[in-house]
C-alpha cells in the first residue's frame, strides 16, 4: 500500500509516495515531488498571491494532475496558463482553469504530464514563468 506524505519547506509544497511503509515521506526542500500510482489524478494547489505563486516550481512524476488555482488578495481576477517549455510553447490541454476572482478558487481539468518540462504562469496578475520538471 502507498502512502501519501505532505510537507511545507521554504515556501514550497512537497509530495511523495513511499511504496512501503506506513510512515509519511520526508519533506524535500527543492521542489514538490508527486508520484501517482493509481489512475486518480494528483491534486496540486497553486496559490497566487500580487504579482506571482507562492509554489516557486514542482519536480513531478509522469501522470494525471489537477491544479487547483487559488486567488489570494490579488483584488482582480487571474488564470492559469500552463504551456509545454520544448515545443513552441503549445497550452497543455485541459489546463484552462478559466478566470479565478479575488477569495476564490478554480480546477483544471485532468492534465496528462509526460516526461519533459512545462512552465506555467499567470498573464493576468502577472507572474514569471515557474518551471515543471516531470521526470
Amino acid at each position: 500500500m502507498a502512502w501519501l506524505g505532505v510537507g511545507l519547506v521554504a515556501g514550497t509544497l512537497v509530495i511523495g509516495r513511499q511504496p512501503s511503509s506506513p510512515f509519511p515521506v520526508a519533506a524535500d526542500a527543492s521542489a514538490r515531488t508527486a508520484a501517482p500510482q493509481t489512475a486518480a489524478p494528483v491534486e496540486i494547489e497553486l496559490v497566487q498571491t500580487p504579482g506571482q505563486f507562492e509554489t516557486k516550481g514542482l519536480r513531478l512524476k509522469p501522470g494525471n494532475y489537477v491544479f487547483k488555482i487559488v486567488n489570494r488578495g490579488i483584488g482582480h481576477e487571474v488564470g492559469f496558463y500552463l504551456q509545454e517549455k520544448d515545443r513552441n510553447g503549445r497550452a497543455v490541454k485541459g489546463s484552462d482553469a478559466g478566470h479565478v476572482r479575488d477569495g476564490e478558487t478554480r480546477k483544471t481539468k485532468v492534465v496528462r504530464l509526460n516526461r519533459g518540462t512545462y512552465v506555467y504562469s499567470c498573464p493576468l496578475n502577472p507572474t514569471p514563468h515557474y518551471t515543471i520538471t516531470v521526470e
